[in-house]
């Protein structure tokens, strides 16, 4: 599936930036996200991480940035006890010259509420 993805040629990117974080605002089972995250001063996070049953898999196919790490579940040894456990894929395209449209330029603001089904 990964290699599926790199091989893909594409001109569309997501990016996501933040000047705080970037917060997950609902839980979905098995969360995936393909886009560069930017969280420049806070961290990317899920809100109420630590409530509620297990989520599954975040996957992020992409980049992350950010400037601490934020928590996206919590753990009971190898077992996810509330929230994700991670699956980041570093996507190989933003070396390719996409960096240019997927780096940030300018200063913004956006909010996006919910985005569901986009694979």
């Amino acid at each position: 599936m990964v290699e599926q993805m790199r091989a893909t040629i594409r001109s569309d990117f997501l990016n996501i930036v933040a000047n705080d974080s970037v917060i997950i605002k609902e839980k979905q089972r098995n969360l995936k996200i393909n886009a560069s995250i930017y969280a420049f001063n806070k961290s990317f996070t899920v809100e109420d991480y630590d409530e509620g049953n297990p989520s599954g898999q975040l996957t992020i196919f992409g980049s992350l940035m950010q400037n601490y790490r934020g928590p996206v579940g919590t753990f009971r040894g190898n077992d996810t006890v509330t929230g994700y456990y991670k699956n980041y894929i570093y996507d190989d395209k933003i070396l390719e010259g996409i960096s240019s449209i997927g780096t940030p330029a300018k200063r913004g603001n956006m909010l996006i509420l919910t985005l569901r089904g986009v694979y």
